[in-house]
């Protein structure tokens, strides 16, 4: 970045770039880093690989449903299930509008997989559904154990979370979800049968399965409070066996929460995010790495403002490569989500924040991430397109001190390098927090830039800025539509 100087006044710049997303384990004035620089708050924006700050994409309606939406599942490109909230209890709908009117119980936690081309939604102590793209049914297979959770692993439809039976897996026969244990006729000996597995003496007595999900293509994950217990699972049942090279002793508070990301599993925990993945060094150990350690007290706010952590889930945006995790609160209509920004080319990971449109749920399939709202189903946008329902991002940086923490600085002015369009709020703070300047600034370029998304080109904003303080604070506050990126800023100081 370059650094300008008024004409007579020696100077000195002090730039701040390649920034790391929020980092809220530390206090606000003990963050100055310079380059790699992480940020105090990032609401609705997320830090990319290469280090700018970028306001979220907009979005547009993808049902025009005022409705709450508590879970959403695709069974095709061209048509999502989900679940609604209605006066009486929950409803299951569907693009094509096929509706079951309060299949659960109001506040009921509501689970999906896809099976057999066909999507099923299960809740606790109630009657299971399955959606085959032109009606609703019940699965009238799983009326004697009213699972919980449920997933696909091994050509079978597994289900779990079973009252009186909380230790037990229970699987489908192999590619029929209308066979379980129960079904199955006395003397049946084919490998392919309806088949279960009980932990009990695999894990503690008090505890028991929170959720399932699959490592790899046919690892079963069965999470309970505690850990996390891995079997093989293969079409023909007695090939089934436990794997004993795993070291997974965090468990999770919420089946939703499980989502898949390549080879590894992440999940929510009672301490944080964490993954379930292979050893890069010996290849056989599978084991589990904390991800969230720089939001961990976010984290730990964020369940506390959620009445029940079942309902906190997960979904990854392969496209955009983020990782999206929604907390719904207390209220009905609010709700809030932790991103976390994958890095393709390796290199640190970056964590942001959001309470857009309140979403509370997703699903991502063939380049489409579909949210549920509290009013609603949206479809994300590209992030070059310009929107009917924008965000407004909001990033703040920690104090920056300039090289000192007691030393008066004289600042002569504002440097900014950035991208895109729209307008942007900089409230300026000195280090005991109060505000010293407002600067305005109308980001608008011209030309090609956004042909070129990963090589963008960037203007250079200079305003003046003739104050004295110890340390300062900036917060940007951005609206407007369209590619927003900001990719350094720079303080020049009186030397």
């Amino acid at each position: 970045m370059s650094i300008l100087s008024p004409s007579g006044i020696n100077t000195k710049g002090f730039t701040y770039t390649d920034f790391m997303g929020v980092d809220s384990s530390r206090d606000k004035s003990s963050l100055d880093t310079g380059e790699k620089q992480h940020l105090l708050a990032l609401e609705d924006g997320f830090c990319d690989w290469r280090g700018a700050i970028v306001r979220n994409a907009g979005v547009k309606i993808h049902k025009n449903i005022d409705k709450t939406i508590d879970h959403v599942r695709f069974y095709s490109r061209n048509n999502v299930c989900f679940v609604q909230q209605d006066g009486g209890g929950l409803s299951l709908n569907s693009d094509q509008d096929h509706l079951v009117q309060e299949a659960f119980t109001t506040g009921s936690v509501v689970t999906s997989t896809v099976f057999n081309q066909k999507v099923f939604m299960v809740s606790k102590d109630q009657s299971s559904y399955v959606y085959n793209g032109s009606s609703w049914n019940k699965v009238a297979s799983l009326d004697h154990l009213k699972p919980a959770y449920c997933t696909s692993v091994g050509r079978r439809l597994a289900v779990a979370g079973i009252t009186g039976k909380a230790t037990e897996i229970h699987f489908s026969r192999v590619d029929d979800e209308n066979f379980f244990t129960e079904q199955e006729e006395a003397g049946e000996t084919s490998v392919t049968r309806g088949a279960f597995l009980d932990i009990k003496n695999l894990i503690g007595t008090a505890d028991e399965i929170k959720g399932l999900g699959v490592l790899e293509t046919n690892k079963l994950c069965i999470f309970t409070n505690d850990q996390v217990i891995i079997f093989n699972i293969e079409p023909n049942f007695e090939n089934w066996i436990l794997e004993d090279k795993v070291s997974v002793q965090t468990g999770t508070i919420s089946h939703n929460s499980i989502v898949r990301y390549g080879t590894d599993l992440i999940y929510c925990g009672r301490d944080g995010i964490h993954s379930v993945k292979r050893s890069m060094e010996n290849g056989v150990t599978i084991f589990s790495e904390s991800l969230s350690s720089k939001v961990d007290i976010k984290y730990r706010e964020l369940l506390a403002a959620c009445p029940n952590l079942e309902k906190v889930c997960s979904t990854y945006d392969a496209d955009e490569g983020h990782i999206h995790f929604f907390f719904p609160k207390s209220s009905p209509r609010l709700s809030e989500k932790l991103t976390y920004a994958l890095n393709p080319v390796g290199g640190d990971s970056k964590w942001s924040t959001g309470e857009h449109l309140n979403s509370r749920c997703g699903d991502f399939l063939g380049g489409e991430l579909i949210l549920g709202t509290s009013g609603g189903l949206f479809k994300t946008q590209n992030i070059e397109e310009t929107s009917d329902f924008p965000p407004t991002m909001i990033a703040t940086t920690p104090i920056l001190w300039h090289g000192s923490l007691n030393s008066t600085k004289e600042s002569t002015s504002f440097i900014l390098h950035a991208h895109g369009f729209g307008e942007l709020l900089i409230e300026c703070f000195n280090d005991k927090g109060q505000q010293i300047d407002s600067i305005n600034l109308t980001i608008d370029d011209t030309g090609d830039d956004n042909n070129f998304p990963d090589v963008p080109l960037t203007r250079q904003y200079e305003r003046q800025f003739l104050h004295r303080y110890k340390g300062v604070q900036f917060k940007f506050t951005s609206s407007g539509s369209g590619i927003l990126r900001i990719m350094g800023l720079a303080i020049n100081v009186r030397d």
